[in-house]
């Protein structure tokens, strides 16, 4: 039986803009490179954010494993790339995010692959604005943080 796995995939997109610059998406392997055996396919599907850096790994391991097929899915979400691997409807999920606590309970196989680099930046125009944490950006982005003198920075 295949072992299901879930992965995170969360990449910057500076990274992202590289991996993509190198995606040969019209590529085919050659004839000489499958060979008489079986081949077997792992299929793929999740967060759409994670495609370019897949597309990526995918190519690579079918290289070195050329008895294998590599089946990236329309692209979706992080919750049905969890529920394909859950149903065996899928051999890997792709996350953008960290499994949610009843998630845990599926008892699934999960890998951190990678974290991403996160910039925020304001216009020159707000002064005093430093070490923002991640709390304070939930607040900005929920609404809750309404003016950027709640973060030490100027009435607006």
């Amino acid at each position: 039986m295949k072992t299901k796995s879930l992965f995170i995939f969360a990449m910057g997109a500076v990274i992202l803009g590289l991996f993509s610059c190198a995606i040969n998406t019209n590529a085919t392997r050659s004839n000489s490179a499958i060979n008489t055996q079986a081949e077997q396919e792992i299929k793929i599907a999740g967060s759409n954010s994670v495609y370019p850096a897949l597309e990526v790994l995918a190519s690579a391991y079918e290289v070195k494993n050329p008895t294998t097929k590599v089946s990236i899915l329309t692209p979706s979400s992080s919750k049905a790339g969890i529920a394909g691997v859950k149903d065996e409807l899928l051999d890997i999920g792709t996350l953008s995010r960290e499994l949610q606590q009843e998630e845990k309970a599926y008892k699934l196989e999960y890998y951190l692959l990678a974290k991403d680099g996160f910039l925020v930046a304001t216009h020159p125009s707000v002064k005093n604005i430093i070490n923002v944490t991640t709390e304070q950006l939930k607040g900005i982005y929920s609404g809750s943080i309404k003016n950027w003198q709640e973060l030490g920075g100027p009435e607006r």
